[in-house]
């Protein structure tokens, strides 16, 4: 588990649980007993991990909180909790007002918001395309659209 100022960081410790619980076959309420915690905090914890790997690893890189990650689950689509991420990576948010963000998506959905989603989707592609490139990994992104679909490719080499 990667620790992160002397604490484990939370999405660490929502796979920690998740993998405890998977292997000793215990509940929700039997790992919160064991480890002091409320059952509502593990729960918690693991409902962190229905964000996609993508989208946690910008968290995790960010070092955004874990009440920013829980305001994302709230987001239905990988579009919008891209696009809310992207706003929160650029400013230095509060949670009230990352909140107030995430309400205003929640209440949109006309085109212009999806088409808004798409670019922010595509954009968090393309820095993690570069931290990819940054580490020594050539990788490399393309795009190809028609009348009915935006297709979008990343390359990575194997070796």
């Amino acid at each position: 588990m990667r620790k992160r100022e002397g604490k484990v960081h939370f999405l660490d410790e929502a796979d920690y649980y998740e993998s405890i619980m998977d292997a000793c076959q215990v509940t929700q309420s039997d790992l919160a007993k064991k480890i002091g915690v409320s059952q509502s905090t593990v729960a918690n914890s693991i409902r962190l991990l229905e964000l996609s790997p993508m989208i946690r690893q910008i968290i995790r890189e960010s070092g955004l909180n874990m009440r920013i990650a829980r305001e994302l689950l709230r987001l239905p689509t990988e579009g919008s909790r891209a696009e809310a991420l992207m706003y929160a990576c650029e400013n230095s948010v509060r949670i009230a007002d990352f909140k107030y963000r995430v309400d205003r998506l929640l209440n949109s959905a006309n085109d212009t918001d999806k088409k808004r989603s798409v670019r922010s989707f595509i954009r968090i592609l393309k820095w993690s395309v570069s931290i990819l490139n940054e580490n020594g990994i050539k990788a490399e992104i393309g795009k190809t659209k028609n009348d009915e679909l935006l297709e979008i490719i990343v390359r990575i080499p194997k070796k």
